[in-house]
């Protein structure tokens, strides 16, 4: 029973941790396409007339604190990099990002998941001409630290359910142990022919049945055998008593 609900509060624990990833995947989905609606709205105009600076004075801006953005970048209509939050140089990489090619290519957002961050991005596109593209990268850890208190809290729920478990078959176990020694010793007694121990069994289910029934059993029996007794000691008496008269 207890190995019974250690596998239902696992079940659960794991049910939560994947209902929490669930829904922070689909927060944090929500705040990085808002985000993205943000930059894309304030990167046109500089993404139109090609304006690095700009585009890097934003992006370094919104680098500024790691707690909601961990990485950042521009795109131009090729997938190079125009602007990046934490490295300047990349802006000057003579190699386009594959991430950004998809953007270019894409019509809809995209996320992609890792383990420490979401990485999202879109073309940015002003009447249908492709400007280029943005990416921003938002943590995760908010997401493991949910995760491992709700595994700590499995883990408790199943030590104090293993605890309880245990303590309960001790308590069961003592309950059905001790009666049925007292049993075996009282049959013990009757096997060797003493009928005067009385068979008290301290238990209230069918085992103290059973002790009753062979407690009225030996009380029987013993009854029987103290009038086996007497008569048999009366007839020795009477015996006795013919012997003395044919003497006489």
């Amino acid at each position: 029973m207890t190995t019974i609900i250690i596998i239902a509060v696992i079940a659960v624990t794991m049910l939560s941790i994947r209902r929490e990833q669930q829904t922070f995947r689909t927060e944090l989905e929500q705040q990085a396409d808002l985000l993205l609606d943000t930059l894309e709205a304030a990167m046109s105009d500089f993404l139109y007339h090609l304006n690095a600076d700009a585009l890097s004075d934003i992006m370094e801006a919104l680098g500024e604190n790691r707690e909601i953005l961990i990485s950042g970048r521009v795109y131009d209509s090729e997938g190079w990099i125009i602007a990046d939050a934490y490295d300047e140089d990349l802006a000057y990489s003579t190699e386009s990002d594959p991430f950004g090619e998809k953007l270019i290519k894409s019509d809809t957002t995209m996320f992609e998941w890792q383990f420490d961050q979401l990485i999202a991005g879109r073309a940015v596109r002003v009447r249908h001409q492709l400007l280029g593209a943005v990416s921003v990268g938002l943590p995760t850890v908010s997401l493991q630290v949910k995760i491992a208190s709700v595994r700590k809290q499995g883990i408790v729920v199943a030590l104090m359910t293993a605890a309880i478990g245990i303590l309960v078959a001790l308590l069961v176990s003592h309950s059905i142990t001790k009666p049925l020694q007292e049993l075996v010793k009282a049959t013990q007694h009757i096997a060797k022919g003493d009928l005067t121990q009385k068979i008290v069994i301290h238990s209230h289910d069918e085992l103290a049945m059973l002790g009753d029934a062979m407690e009225y059993m030996r009380t029987e029996l013993y009854e029987l055998y103290q009038n086996l007794q007497n008569a048999n000691q009366t007839l020795k008496e009477s015996l006795e008593t013919l012997r003395s008269t044919q003497n006489q």
